[in-house]
């Protein structure tokens, strides 16, 4: 506490004395406008700027502005040299005005203190010039002391050597204080007090009312002496005035007496006059008389007889005046004082009368009137003549300059003109001024002890203000904080804890008051928690884990600081702070076991840091070292890119890398290099992480080595482009190849051919002779085929023993068979398979796409026709396609591609037929039939694509798409609040024979939400007659999941009748085939009739299709028919069309048929 009550004295006083140096300073430029009589050696005037700079320059110190300090440093240094180089005053001195040179003239004595004081505020006084401030100060306070002493004890000691660096009082006054401001601050403390904003404000006051004070009762005081010396002027003046005169009316008298006696008179009455006044006036040295208009001495009574060799000395070298009036003349330099007074005698011509005076002797008697601290200097033509002044203060005896206050002249027969200069001594001036200075420099004590107790005050205050902030913020720690804090006794008993305490441990804090810790710890960590606890009261702090039991009785980890508490250096108590880390146990252990896995992970794992701008590795599992060959070592810190090579693909890369400025995932396979330079395939998943801003801070890769998985792919490949048997490209290749032929066709017109080969009586040698045989001979035709053709046509085997060759590039179709020919020679030829010799040709059929400018699968498909037709004419031979059937093939090869694209670009839309009571007429279901809008040929019939879809097997397709929309729309249309109407549709066979249809179905239904009930399937009886106890399986499992079937076009096919009391159906449809001519075939009214009872019989019900006219439903209402569909009704709607039909049908509206009373479309 004594440190900081000193450190603000210190700063207090620092400060008190900065505001006086400015004061000073200030001052002394203001007596360059206002104040220029004031004598230079109380004020600060040659050196006024550089004293504010250097005062404002300790104040940017003070305050930490080290900017300002430099600037101000670099101002004061600039002052400094141009005092020492004297260039700015001396040689320029003329030119400029005279402020500027009171302004910035500084004395060379003083420049290089004032430039080591710019010096060190140019370095600040830590650092290097940690030791030139203490330095500079002290050599400023020992000149500025040497001046004070120098100026006020001028008079009581004996002068030192050397010389004052300093011209002024003032001057020395402010070195003196500059030293001990520098002292101070070389002696700053890194960390000081406030001073608050009173305590400096009471300082500064203080200082500008002291100096105030000072300044005004010193300038009084210098005031009432100023006018005491102007009127000693004034006393000295007359009395100096009055000697001369009466020296002067006793020379005319003389002169008068000598002229009425006709010339001189006798020698004895001359040297007894002259006598008498030598007598009678004592500054009078001698009289004498001149002739001549080149005066000579004709006679002398001087008062002593050395005096005639000076006399004539001066007569010799300054003559006497032509006038003929009085003059006064001061001609020895030598002797200054000594004046000569000569008057013309009246009535003669070239005669003078001649006195010699001794100006010291008469003004000796005025210097009674001059007090002793004053002196006076006589002067003529700024040539001192002589000094009044008492013998301690004259001239060169004193310590110092004496200070002029004013200056009287004193004219004098002949035009010349005494100045009569006043003088004082500093010690008078000085002594003066110590009463103001005295109040002065008491309000200053009053001012520093004021200040330096409110700053204590201030100091006291905030000290309590941060006392409360403290125990403010140590409650709020204590209380907000997220961990438990609580407090022990010397006992280990529970003092106080905050809310978290209760929120870790379960009890509330008042069940926990005055309890001991253990019992709140499990009974294994118990002695470890206690130990813990001995050493924290032991004044040792402890941090570790232990476990212990919540209030609900579980167990939990907890991560526990003891610290102890110190009173007056001693052990008080204990502090806790604890956390529950059991979550955080748990994920160390799951991180632990997740670094386990991806250092046992099969696949290589890596980690570049995404912050930094070449993506360096920071992590490597083992793995990604066993399939790199790459050491840890090797790999971190470096970019994963030393994995690529030459045949790495740059577009993988440019993914790699748009991904990354995208920040997402990203896979691709890369073609890597292991460190041995042996190249493998690398699968490579690559994934951002992101922090909580979005930014992208690390990259994961996972490596896969998938080279194997490659190599078996280009098997497969290969396998699936080739036979294995010949080695030969395969179908498939095939067809890939002429489609590539025909594109390039577009550009290059030539003819390309296809020879389709089929072996004749293959099968007889394969099936007698064994497969083996079979084989071997197929690898010997593919041989014998191969060696026939040119580098660019493709031989490949179509399978069984059907092979083609494909010629490109001919010029004329005789080319073609010219082939044809070759192949049936060389077949002809026998083949030795083993110990066999077998003999064997071929059919063989040619297409061109010269004639036929089809597709490729057209062409093959010509070529095969041909080679049919070429076995039918008995084989071994070739045969040319006719082209009869071209159209209706390229219009199936067409339709079948246009499907496809239909079934990927959605171009099919579900239409709805109504199913109405054939009582009522009221809608009771309805059923989904598909319609194939064409980009081009616009609506396409059912019956020309649904035949071709089935052979093809796009039917499934088409199928599933069929009955997932009509699941959607009927469950849509019953959320809109719709009629709740079963829906029908058709089932093909591919699709119910194909494995996971049921799980399809299921599938459906809990994608759309539609009720199983609701949903209706309707099969044909062919598709139930083959495979009927799989279809029967079937069947069953839809009705177990709830959905209706019902059987199509009932009567059309060879229906048993014993199957069908076993299958599991709710509903058969009469075929439109019995429908359209009820009313006038009996034979098909007969068998609708039976038809129906039959099925009334086996409870099943039966729906008429195909009903058109009113005639139509009122016989099949007759015959007791449940259900009617047909145009009369409605014809097949789209969904919103739907939902416009009333509840009963028909409607005025669908009583209209299509032309030619056409019945339904086919359905899908």
């Amino acid at each position: 506490m004594e440190r900081i009550h000193r450190h603000l004295a210190l700063k207090v006083a620092v400060l008190m004395l900065l505001c006086g140096m400015l004061t000073m300073a200030g001052a002394g430029l203001l007596t360059v406008f206002a104040l220029d009589t004031l004598p230079a050696a109380l004020s600060l005037r040659p050196a006024s700027v550089s004293g504010i700079l250097i005062g404002l320059g300790l104040l940017a110190t003070l305050y930490e502005a080290p900017a300002w300090r430099r600037g101000l440093g670099a101002g004061v240094i600039g002052a400094a040299l141009a005092g020492l180089t004297s260039g700015l005053v001396s040689p320029m001195a003329a030119s400029l005005p005279s402020i500027l040179v009171q302004w910035l003239a500084l004395p060379f004595s003083s420049s290089w203190l004032v430039g080591l004081t710019g010096l060190c505020l140019l370095v600040g006084q830590r650092g290097p010039g940690r030791l030139l401030w203490p330095v500079t100060g002290l050599l400023l306070f020992l000149c500025g002391a040497q001046s004070l002493v120098t100026y006020t004890l001028e008079a009581k000691l004996p002068a030192w050597p050397g010389w004052a660096p300093f011209s002024s009082i003032i001057t020395g006054v402010y070195a003196l204080l500059l030293g001990l401001v520098m002292a101070g601050l070389s002696r700053w403390p890194p960390v000081m007090p406030s001073l608050g904003r009173h305590a400096r404000s009471v300082a500064i006051l203080g200082v500008v009312a002291a100096c105030l004070i000072g300044y005004a009762l010193g300038w009084q005081r210098y005031t009432t002496t100023l006018q005491h010396g102007e009127q000693l002027l004034d006393t000295l003046k007359a009395s100096m005035v009055q000697a001369q005169e009466d020296h002067q009316q006793l020379m005319w008298r003389m002169a008068e007496r000598w002229s009425v006696q006709d010339g001189w008179p006798a020698p004895v009455m001359r040297e007894r006059e002259a006598e008498s006044y030598l007598r009678d006036i004592p500054d009078l040295q001698g009289i004498a008389l001149l002739e001549g208009d080149e005066p000579r001495l004709a006679w002398a009574a001087l008062r002593r007889p050395q005096m005639r060799r000076w006399l004539e000395a001066q007569l010799a070298t300054n003559a006497t005046p032509a006038t003929r009036r009085a003059v006064w003349r001061f001609p020895d330099a030598a002797q200054p004082a000594m004046a000569l007074f000569s008057m013309p005698l009246a009535g003669t011509s070239g005669q003078w009368l001649l006195s010699v005076h001794d100006l010291s002797m008469m003004l000796a008697g005025s210097l009674t009137l001059l007090p002793p601290a004053y002196a006076i200097h006589i002067e003529h033509e700024a040539r001192r003549l002589h000094e009044l002044a008492h013998d301690d203060h004259r001239h060169g005896e004193g310590r110092g300059a004496m200070i002029p206050l004013g200056q009287r002249q004193v004219p004098l027969p002949g035009g010349h003109t005494l100045e009569l200069i006043l003088h004082v001594t500093p010690t008078h001036l000085t002594l003066s001024v110590l009463p103001p200075l005295s109040v002065g420099m008491a309000v200053l004590a009053l001012s520093f002890l004021l200040a330096l107790s409110l700053a204590l005050i201030a100091l006291g205050q905030a000290r309590e203000r941060q006392l409360a902030a403290t125990q403010e913020r140590f409650r709020s720690l204590f209380t907000h904080h997220p961990d438990a804090v609580y407090e022990f006794d010397l006992a280990g008993l529970f003092v106080n804890g905050n809310e978290a305490l209760t929120r870790i441990t379960g009890h509330p804090l008042p069940s926990l008051i005055g309890r001991h810790f253990n019992a709140f710890i499990e009974e294994e960590s118990r002695a470890t928690t206690q130990a813990s606890f001995d050493a924290a009261a032991a004044g040792q702090g402890q941090h570790y884990e232990t476990r212990g039991i919540h209030a609900s009785g579980r167990p939990y980890m907890l991560e526990v600081t003891n610290l102890p508490i110190i009173v007056d250096e001693r052990v008080v108590g204990v502090y806790g702070i604890c956390r529950d880390v059991t979550r955080r146990k748990a994920h160390e252990e799951q991180l632990r076991l997740l670094k386990r896995a991806i250092e046992a992970s099969p696949n290589g794992i890596i980690i570049a840091d995404a912050l930094q701008a070449d993506l360096p590795l920071v992590y490597v599992n083992e793995t990604f070292c066993t399939l790199t060959g790459y050491a840890k070592e090797e790999a971190l810190g470096r970019n994963c890119r030393f994995l690529q090579g030459p045949d790495t693909d740059p577009e993988a890369l440019a993914t790699i890398r748009a991904a990354f400025a995208d920040r997402t995932d990203v896979q691709v396979i890369l073609r890597n290099y292991r460190q041995d330079g042996t190249p493998f395939w690398n699968q490579l998943f690559i994934g951002p992480v992101l922090d909580a801003s979005g930014r992208c801070t690390h990259l994961i890769g996972i490596q896969q080595d998938i080279t194997q998985h490659r190599e078996y792919e280009a098997r497969l490949s290969y396998q699936e482009t080739h036979d294995l048997l010949t080695g030969l490209p395969n179908r498939q290749y095939f067809e890939t190849r002429l489609e590539h032929a025909y594109l390039m066709r577009q550009r290059q017109p030539r003819e390309l051919v296809v020879l389709y080969i089929d072996l004749d009586g293959f099968k007889p040698i394969n099936d007698g002779l064994g497969h083996q045989v079979g084989d071997q001979l197929l690898v010997a035709v593919a041989k014998r085929l191969k060696a026939l053709l040119r580098a660019d046509d493709a031989l490949v085997r179509l399978g069984g023993d059907e092979f083609a060759i494909a010629l490109y590039h001919l010029d004329e179709p005789c080319d073609a068979t010219g082939v044809a020919e070759r192949v049936l020679r060389r077949l002809a030829v026998s083949f030795e398979i083993g110990e066999q010799v077998l003999h064997i040709s071929a059919s063989i059929g040619l297409a061109s796409s010269r004639e036929h400018a089809g597709g490729a699968l057209e062409l093959i498909q010509q070529a095969d026709l041909a080679m049919q037709e070429a076995k039918a004419q008995g084989g071994n031979t070739w045969q040319w396609h006719g082209g009869d059937d071209i159209p209706e093939v390229g219009e199936h090869v067409a339709l079948r591609r246009e499907l496809q694209e239909a079934i990927h670009s959605d171009q099919f839309e579900v239409y709805y037929q109504p199913i109405v009571d054939s009582v009522t007429g009221r809608l009771r279901s309805i059923e989904a039939l598909i319609r194939w809008h064409h980009p081009t040929h616009g609506l396409v019939s059912p019956g020309r694509f649904i035949p071709l879809a089935e052979k093809t097997g796009q039917i499934v397709a088409i199928g599933q798409w069929v009955l997932r929309r009509a699941c959607r729309d009927m469950a849509a249309l019953q959320a809109a609040g719709g009629s709740a109407l079963p829906v029908a549709v058709n089932i093909s066979p591919l699709q119910f024979r194909r494995a996971g249809f049921l799980d399809n179905v299921k599938a459906v239904l809990e994608d759309t939400g539609l009720p199983p009930a609701r949903l209706e399937l309707e099969v044909t009886e062919g598709m139930l007659m083959t495979g009927t106890r799989q279809a029967i399986e079937r069947l069953t499992a839809l009705r177990a999941l709830g959905v209706q079937v019902a059987i199509d076009d009932f009567g059309t096919g060879f229906s048993s009748l014993a199957y069908l009391r076993q299958l599991p159906i709710n509903k058969i449809k009469l075929d439109r085939s019995f429908i359209h001519d009820l009313t006038t075939n009996r034979d098909n009214a007969a068998i609708v009739q039976g038809i129906i009872t039959m099925a009334h019989h086996l409870n099943l019900v039966v729906v008429a299709e195909g009903v058109e006219t009113r005639e139509l439903q009122e016989e099949l209402m007759r015959r007791h028919c449940d259900l009617l569909q047909g145009f009369f009704f409605s014809r097949p709607v789209c969904l919103a069309e739907l939902e416009a039909l009333p509840d009963r049908l028909p409607a005025a509206q669908d009583l209209i048929l299509p032309p030619g009373g056409m019945g339904d479309p086919v359905r899908a």
